[in-house]
């Protein structure tokens, strides 16, 4: 999740004036080696996969060979593979972990308020650790 943080959420503001807009989130950084393929037999391969994973709920499953054999390659002409040989991952958040408790709670109401109850949650969590 991740989002925009108003000034105005922070209970404390009114003290002293002194937030800025920021904005919460998480990341996952992933180095390593990338590859491409344009390859046809390749790209149908995944295309397959993908499609039988996310077609699996439907009453009648589409599946490639529902489409014109043409229209396919012609289609697979546009798409590029990507692989990544991951050699390291770092993972980071902000989540306003550095805020007091009652400036924290506002964020999280005013997410709430946005429909942002992922982030909200996120934010909750994380500043309870501290």
């Amino acid at each position: 999740p991740q989002g925009y943080i108003s000034p105005n959420w922070y209970p404390s503001k009114q003290q002293h004036h002194q937030h800025v807009p920021t904005w919460n989130y998480q990341v996952v950084h992933v180095k390593g080696k990338i590859y491409f393929s344009q390859d046809e037999k390749v790209l149908r391969g995944i295309l397959a996969r993908l499609t039988r994973t996310h077609e699996a709920k439907q009453d009648k499953p589409w599946k490639m060979s529902d489409a014109p054999s043409e229209y396919i390659a012609e289609e697979l002409r546009h798409i590029v593979a990507v692989e990544i040989q991951v050699s390291e991952m770092i993972g980071q958040f902000k989540m306003s972990q550095n805020r007091d408790p009652i400036d924290a709670m506002g964020i999280v109401e005013g997410l709430e308020q946005q429909g942002n109850i992922e982030l909200a949650q996120a934010v909750k969590h994380s500043t309870q650790s501290n």
